[in-house]
């Protein structure tokens, strides 16, 4: 592999005096390897040379890495120069870097043979690319200026990769040492609790027989102390008012937006005729599925009455079968029944959407998106509240993702629609849905409110009703310090927990304050198991 000579090579060298000239004959064993090759006197004396030189300086080089312990490496460098000694305690420049870097490349294509899905769905093709690289470098220069780094992608904590660059002073010098990188800030006292991986720079400095030690660095760890009592772990959290779970949660419509507060006035009863029997929850598909993918078609003012607050297009009227509807449905306007089906029978053609939408005076990722091949999600990967109604997924949806309904529902025995489910409409044809969230966000769209900003994640499992205690604080600027109350004129006597009026259901889950938040009740309600639920906005 190396492409080295074998062990029974041989190669002779005969001198002619006839002819004044070299012949070489070169042979593996026995068997001659090549046809005899000629130099003549004054090419052989050249060459010869040649040989010699490069002979003397790999015997030099070798002997050198030998000595040093470290052969197959490069070797150490010589800086010549007494300022450079004198700042790093030497002329020597030693770093011996080792590692790995690895990349891969893959292709992978699928091919379905179902001929219910189109011509594009069958064939689906993903390109795949990984990169990995390990490295760990050793350095020094001189006796005080060190080199540290071990970098690998594939390691679990970001904490596994360091890199530290140290420079050490003499005794009598000034300058300590100075930390460059992964630093930490041990201390010996009780009061004050040193700190450990931390990332920045590091400097000790010394006056006689005063030291002193400065650190300018990041903090990437976390300190937190677990409290077991009984077999239950017991936990101290801190959450702010606007750490909700981002776009997790939703509303249907914006009917159950308004109606939210008024269903949970009496608590733990919920106030409501709505009961939702079917749901089909899409979004965009991210996994290249190519199972339960359908082109859907949804808009942001589908099934909402004409209201200035509830609707974004002014200019959608009353439809003339809406029979004076007061909740979510398809004839609640004209998008649906006129404007978009009987007007556009095309519409069902994903190739049409753009130019017709469009051309009708309709906004992308405001009015209306557009999504191919969008994935219909299980009833295992979200949750709903069928009577509240609203959806909680599983997952956080990205920025660049859209996500569309369409449900069934009875108010006091009368079926009601919006959108239309998978067996309304034949594939490929396009369903038409509604929209919750579009890949443009925009405050004052009133799609916005549809998002629930009142669930809060505890980072906890298996959270016990007993000894919960939630207190609700106001930073106040000018006493610095976090209080339980509002410091105004006729809010500061009593907790913002009251005034919010979160309070109001005992242990027993019955009305009446008591001074200690209704969680688990809300909690058993919503079915959250690591969430906190704040029933009002």
């Amino acid at each position: 592999m190396l492409f080295n000579n074998p062990g029974n090579f041989t190669q002779s060298i005969q001198y002619s005096l006839e002819n004044r000239d070299f012949t070489f004959n070169q042979s593996i064993g026995t068997f001659q390897a090549s046809r005899p090759t000629f130099m003549s006197e004054s090419a052989y004396k050249k060459w010869l040379f040649n040989q010699q030189i490069q002979g003397f300086w790999r015997s030099k080089v070798q002997s050198n890495l030998l000595d040093q312990g470290i052969a197959g490496t490069k070797p150490k460098m010589q800086i010549g120069g007494e300022s450079f000694s004198r700042v790093f305690g030497g002329n020597t420049v030693d770093i011996r870097p080792q590692g790995s870097a690895e990349l891969t490349f893959s292709g992978n294509v699928n091919k379905t043979k179902n001929p219910s899905l189109t011509e594009k769905q069958r064939n689906q093709s993903n390109f795949n690319f990984d990169q990995s690289i390990q490295m760990n470098v050793i350095g020094k220069i001189g006796t005080k200026l060190s080199l540290r780094t071990n970098y690998d992608t594939k390691s679990q904590f970001d904490f596994e990769n360091q890199m530290k660059l140290e420079y050490t002073g003499t005794e009598d010098e000034i300058i300590k040492k100075i930390e460059l990188g992964n630093v930490s800030l041990p201390l010996s006292g009780s009061l004050i609790s040193g700190t450990q991986s931390l990332f920045g720079i590091k400097a000790q400095f010394q006056f006689g027989k005063a030291t002193f030690t400065t650190v300018f660095s990041e903090q990437k760890s976390e300190t937190s102390t677990i409290k077991v009592e009984g077999g239950a772990q017991t936990t101290n959290f801190e959450i702010f008012a606007d750490d909700y779970e981002a776009n997790k949660h939703y509303f249907l419509a914006q009917y159950f937006y308004d109606s939210y507060d008024f269903a949970l006035a009496n608590m733990p009863l919920v106030s409501s005729s709505v009961t939702i029997t079917n749901l089909e929850v899409w979004v965009t598909n991210k996994t290249g599925n190519t199972s339960n993918v359908r082109n859907i078609l949804a808009f942001q003012d589908l099934g909402e009455l004409p209201k200035t607050e509830q609707i974004y297009n002014q200019d959608l009227e009353p439809s003339s079968e809406s029979l004076n509807i007061l909740n979510p449905d398809n004839r609640n306007n004209g998008l649906y029944p006129t404007d978009i089906v009987a007007a556009s029978p095309s519409i069902r053609e994903v190739s049409q959407i753009t130019s017709i939408l469009n051309g009708s005076g309709f906004v992308q990722s405001v009015d209306y998106e557009k999504i191919e091949n969008a994935k219909k999600l299980t009833s295992s990967e979200y949750s709903f509240n069928p009577q509240l109604g609203f959806i909680s997924l599983n997952q956080s949806l990205n920025s660049d993702e859209v996500l569309g309904v369409s449900f069934q529902y009875t108010i006091n025995g009368t079926p009601y629609q919006v959108g239309e489910l998978s067996t309304d409409v034949a594939s490929p044809g396009v369903l038409i849905m509604k929209l919750l969230r579009a890949t443009t966000l925009d405050v004052t769209l009133p799609m916005w409110h549809l998002m629930m900003k009142n669930v809060y994640a505890l980072g906890a499992y298996q959270v016990n009703e007993e000894d919960f205690d939630l207190q609700i604080m106001y930073q106040d600027d000018e006493s610095g310090t976090p209080l339980p109350y509002i410091p105004e004129e006729g809010l500061s006597s009593q907790l913002i927990i009251q005034t919010l009026n979160l309070d109001n259901l005992n242990q027993n889950n019955d009305p009446g304050a008591n001074g200690v938040f209704d969680f688990i009740s809300e909690l058993e309600l919503f079915s959250f198991p690591n969430s906190l639920i704040i029933s009002s906005f």
